[in-house]
Order: structure tokens, then C-alpha cells, then sequence
């Protein structure tokens, strides 16, 4: 009963944001129309283009609430959805109308002048910047859904189906950051004369597809990611193929471990001398040490399987040996005189 409650009132909260951010939009939808300053009408769209987004998260979020059966009563949700996509529409038409200049005679005659391959070339680019732009907002509606399938969760980790869930958006968010670096690549080899249109051209429906399509249920049965074998973007970079991993959103590099510690390796390496051959063991006079021939044979026993700053150490530790002798034999034959 009081999860329920809680729930109502998350609704009602929400209801009340959406009519404070329709009024936002509405405020600078008139202010846009009166605009007769070009520079003015950017600076307007932009502010729409915030606003909007924060009701398509509500959007998103009463789309939940309405396949929920703990919600009996659901017509405020429907009304304030309703009203929201008619506002992301009339955002559609803005964006359009801003985009579309070649109705000015300046325009026109910029058109006019332009080479058939450069504006073929630019219509081309611009494809590539609208599916980009699109991938990029499916995966904020996708990072969107994580968040709340956490949020809701009352439990720290999440039941097995709601963990299958975000595992399954968190690789589709993957396979979509794959086509946005194909498509950015595209953009400039484009972009530097590198790749040829007709060879864009030829894939233009299976991107569309992917990117329009990739919602439906039956879509990842037959879903392709080598559409971009043809155009030979092999050369943008390994670390591309590396971003799509199944269930691997986020990778970390594997560092190898350090090497072991010298001491205790040259202790292990001189037992197995020691048995292996009583010839190639020496003791000085402090008792127990290794001496220089004992700790020749074991550096070049040793040597083959220690790495490089291994076998540095061991020769190092092999010349204080000797000069330690040296100087005993020195002291010894001074109190013989």
C-alpha cells in the first residue's frame, strides 16, 4: 500500500514537471516565431532543442508507467504523452524550416553555382550527420531506461530478469556506438576525397534499415554488422572493432602482472642447483652465502627464464659478491704479515 502511494506521487511530480517544461517550450516556441533576426532564431531553436529533451525523458518514463497495472487510472498519463509529441512535431517542423535556406536568392544562387559532385557529396554527408544524430539519441533513450531500471529496483543488485534487461541494452547501446564511428570514418574519408560515393551509395539502405528498424522484437535475428566490409575502413583503427563486445559496454585494459621478486626466485633456482649437482655450490667464510662460482652456475642456470631486469639484478648481486671477496682476501693477507 505505501509503495503504491509513493508511486502516485512520483506521478503526480512528474505530471507537474511536464506542464512546467510545456510552458518553457511554449515561451520560446513565440519568442522563435517574432524572431525576425536570424542569429536570434538559432539561439531560440538550441533553447527549444534542451526543452524538448527533457520531455522526451517524460515520455519515456510515463511510457513505463503505463504498461504498469499498478497504475488503474491512466488518462493523465495519455493526455500529458499526447501533448508532449505534438510539441516534439511542431520541434520537428523548426528544425526543418532552419535547415532549409535555399529558398533565399542567395541560396538559390549558391545552388546554381555548385558542382553536381560536390552537392552530391554534401547530400551524402548530411545522410550520414541524420543517422548519427539518430543513433545518438536511441542511445540516450536506452542509457535513460538503465537508469531507471535501477532506480526502481529495491534491491541493491538487480532480480535476474531487470539484470538480462540492462545487459541486453547495454549491448545494443554497444552495436550502436560500432555504426557511429563506421559512419564518422565515412564522414571523413568523405569529407578528404578517400572514398568513393558510389560505394556510400550502395550501403545507404542497410544503415537505414539498421537504424530505423533496430527496435523491433524480431530485428537482432538477422542482424548484420558487416555492411562496411565493401568499403575498406579497415585502416581507421583496430581499437573501432574493439567498442562493440557483447555485454562489454565499458572496457578496461588488461595489464600483465609484474614479475615475481628476485630473492625468492634465486632461492628456488639455487635448491634445485644445489640437488642437481654438488659441484656448483660454494660457501664463504660468513657461512651460508652464495659465492662468485656458486653464483655463476646458478645465473647461467638461471638466466634463460628470468626476464630482462631479473637478469640485471642477478649480475649486479654477482659483482658485489666478488669485490666483497677481494677485499677479505685483502684484509687476510695484511694480518699475515
Amino acid at each position: 500500500m505505501a509503495a503504491n502511494r509513493k508511486l502516485l506521487a512520483d506521478v503526480e511530480k512528474t505530471l507537474k514537471k511536464i506542464g512546467e517544461g510545456q510552458k518553457a517550450f511554449q515561451d520560446i516556441f513565440d519568442k522563435f516565431n517574432e524572431s525576425v533576426n536570424q542569429a536570434q532564431k538559432e539561439k531560440f531553436e538550441n533553447e527549444l532543442k534542451r526543452e524538448i529533451k527533457k520531455l522526451q525523458r517524460y515520455r519515456e518514463q510515463i511510457k513505463t508507467w503505463q504498461a504498469s497495472n499498478e497504475i488503474k487510472d491512466k488518462r493523465n498519463l495519455a493526455e500529458a504523452r499526447k501533448n508532449i509529441e505534438s510539441d516534439m512535431e511542431r520541434f520537428k517542423i523548426i528544425e526543418k524550416e532552419t535547415k532549409t535556406k535555399a529558398y533565399s536568392k542567395e541560396g538559390l544562387g549558391a545552388e546554381q553555382k555548385k558542382d553536381p559532385l560536390q552537392k552530391e557529396k554534401e547530400d551524402i554527408m548530411d545522410w550520414v550527420r541524420e543517422n548519427i544524430s539518430t543513433l545518438e539519441k536511441q542511445i540516450e533513450k536506452l542509457e535513460y531506461d538503465i537508469e531507471l531500471l535501477i532506480a526502481n529496483s529495491k534491491k541493491k543488485k538487480l532480480d535476474r530478469d531487470k539484470q538480462d534487461e540492462m545487459d541486453s541494452k547495454k549491448d545494443i547501446i554497444g552495436k550502436h556506438r560500432f555504426h557511429i564511428h563506421r559512419l564518422e570514418a565515412i564522414m571523413r574519408m568523405l569529407d578528404n576525397d578517400n572514398l568513393e560515393l558510389e560505394k556510400v551509395k550502395d550501403i545507404k539502405d542497410d544503415v537505414e534499415y539498421y537504424v530505423n528498424q533496430n527496435e523491433e522484437a524480431d530485428f537482432w535475428e538477422n542482424y548484420n554488422e558487416n555492411i562496411y566490409d565493401e568499403l575498406e575502413l579497415e585502416d581507421i583503427g583496430v581499437s573501432l572493432l574493439l567498442l562493440h563486445r557483447p555485454h562489454q559496454p565499458d572496457l578496461h585494459p588488461v595489464h600483465p602482472p609484474p614479475p615475481p621478486p628476485l630473492r625468492p626466485l634465486i632461492r628456488s633456482r639455487l635448491s634445485r642447483s644445489r640437488r642437481g649437482s654438488a659441484n656448483s655450490q660454494s660457501s664463504s667464510q660468513g657461512g651460508g652465502s652464495v659465492g662468485g662460482g656458486g653464483l655463476q652456475s646458478l645465473l647461467r642456470l638461471s638466466q634463460a627464464g628470468l626476464t630482462p631486469q631479473h637478469q640485471l639484478l642477478l649480475q649486479q648481486q654477482q659483482q658485489q659478491q666478488q669485490q666483497q671477496q677481494t677485499a677479505s682476501s685483502l684484509l687476510s693477507g695484511g694480518d699475515g704479515i
